[in-house]
């Protein structure tokens, strides 16, 4: 979960067949998107996705079991069935990477990535979720200082261009564009501090694959 339409057909196979069935909860949808938006436009969100959340609701409380990629994931999921947690019908699985091991300097990207420094690496969608900015004016007080620290951005959005264009000009910032899994996992090998740069709320999948 997401997709919605796949846990109500999970829902409706359920009641007709008696097939039991799991929601495994890996984004809080709808509600990111209140996360975007003013407080006090919550009200006219609800109102807008009441057909979505009654659905929603529904498939929650019909799972024989919800398990998250994290607490507050399942939280999210409980509060959405109205169960209580316990040992039987919730779960947190956290997510991993694949234990394969990926040579890094395979990866023509990386050359830009200095061997000695420490590395601090941001991975995600630039979009407004991210406070990737203050990444910038890290680097720009540790440029100053002559830190050892280096910064290293990765992903796609709509900060992409002001990202590209800032990080030009700091020399301890590396910005890598989008990558694949196996560069994210070759990355994540020389990295030594990985930055969560969320405004609100969770851990990214990026976390766990760390």
């Amino acid at each position: 979960y997401p997709i919605i339409e796949f846990s109500i057909v999970a829902e409706k196979i359920n009641k007709k067949f008696d097939i039991p069935f799991i929601i495994d909860i890996r984004d809080l949808w709808p509600d990111t998107f209140k996360m975007l938006l003013p407080k006090w436009s919550s009200f006219l969100l609800d109102t807008a996705f009441l057909p979505y959340n009654r659905a929603i609701n529904k498939c929650f409380y019909s799972a024989q079991k919800i398990v998250a990629v994290n607490t507050a994931y399942l939280e999210w999921g409980l509060k959405k069935a109205q169960r209580f947690s316990n040992d039987f019908d919730q779960d947190v699985i956290y997510l991993g990477s694949d234990e394969q091991k990926y040579l890094i300097e395979s990866i023509e990207k990386l050359d830009a990535i200095p061997k000695d420094k420490v590395i601090y690496s941001h991975f995600g969608s630039l979009g407004k979720l991210y406070e990737v900015e203050l990444i910038l004016e890290a680097a720009e007080i540790l440029a100053k200082e002559k830190s050892n620290a280096h910064f290293v951005i990765a992903g796609d959005g709509i900060k992409k261009s002001l990202i590209e264009c800032r990080s030009s000009t700091l020399p301890n910032v590396t910005y890598l564009g989008w990558l694949n899994k196996e560069q994210c996992s070759a990355v994540m090998e020389r990295t030594s501090v990985m930055l969560l740069m969320y405004k609100n709320l969770s851990l990214p999948n990026k976390f766990y694959d760390a």
